[in-house]
């Protein structure tokens, strides 16, 4: 019996570390509870990724997106499915485009697609664009205008050049307009309608 208690502590199992993690009172004590286990050199890769993503939602929640989006990286890394891959890496940069990691985030979303089936890969994008333009959509309602405009500003220059932006430029226009930058604004307004 002896022997199975120490086996069971030195191997644990997924329920195991669930079971553990819930009798701890507070997120805080949850996550340093759960990175211990991670720093075990002998973890199966399952199990690391399950913890990775525990860990990675414990640390969304407390606005520790950077944390969180590498935290699922190592788990999408990991995975051995590539459905599970595109999912994972999806989740990572819509991390990354909550702590303004735009570039990261970007990254992250093109692994995603790289891991989607070629019938997919361009709904894929497709949905990799609605998120930045939720996000954006998103800054612009909470009155985060400087932020706002920075994503819009991301999402045209990194948009495929025969994409129709008119209606991302409109939008950047009149934040650039409230931010006091004029003749960007007349700039993006004269684009928009002349369909660049």
């Amino acid at each position: 019996m002896v022997k199975r208690t120490e086996e069971t502590r030195n191997n644990p199992s997924w329920d195991d570390i669930l079971q553990k993690s819930r009798e701890l009172s507070t997120e805080a004590l949850q996550s340093e509870y759960l990175e211990n286990v991670l720093k075990k050199t002998n973890l199966q890769a399952d199990l690391r990724t399950m913890i990775n993503e525990k860990l990675a939602l414990i640390y969304s929640k407390r606005g520790l997106y950077t944390h969180a989006a590498s935290l699922l990286k190592e788990a999408a890394e990991l995975s051995v499915s590539l459905m599970q891959k595109r999912e994972r890496f999806l989740q990572e940069g819509i991390y990354h485009i909550s702590a303004f990691e735009y570039a990261l985030a970007q990254y992250a979303f093109e692994k995603a697609v790289e891991a989607a089936p070629q019938a997919e890969k361009e709904k894929l994008k497709r949905q990799v664009k609605e998120n930045f333009l939720k996000a954006a959509a998103g800054l612009e309602k909470e009155k985060k205008i400087s932020r706002a405009a920075e994503m819009y500003d991301w999402i045209i220059r990194k948009s495929d050049k025969t994409e129709s932006l008119s209606e991302v430029k409109m939008k950047l226009s009149a934040l650039y307009e409230k931010l006091g930058k004029i003749q960007e604004s007349i700039s993006l307004r004269n684009q928009a309608k002349a369909g660049n």
